[in-house]
């Protein structure tokens, strides 16, 4: 992002929308990730990178599509949002596994 505004570099009209597409693809995956039950521990650290990766290209293309700098404002604070959502389904699954967990220590009931 400091690249894009210090240099005032434009996107190509025709990569923008697929821009767009693609950090919504990268958000959803990463929620799609978030739920799915798995043992290893770098897929959700690339897929947390990933999804920062998703807010830049929505917040990035919607400046480049609209040419105004208060649609990636609005961008930023749907990215917040967007960003409380995967917290939320994380606490979600987190204390589905306790639940099922024998041991006693209940950190997420």
């Amino acid at each position: 992002m400091i690249f894009y505004l210090a240099f005032n570099y434009t996107i190509p009209s025709n990569i923008q929308l697929s821009l767009f597409g693609l950090g919504l693809l990268l958000i959803l995956t990463n929620y799609i990730e978030t739920i799915l039950y798995h043992n290893t521990k770098i897929l959700p650290l690339l897929s947390n990178g990933l999804l920062i990766l998703g807010f830049l290209f929505i917040v990035l293309a919607l400046s480049e599509i609209t040419g105004e700098a208060s649609y990636g404002i609005i961008a930023i604070i749907f990215s917040v949002l967007w960003l409380d959502v995967r917290i939320h389904l994380s606490q979600f699954k987190h204390k589905n596994i306790c639940q099922s967990c024998h041991l006693d220590c209940k950190y997420f009931e």
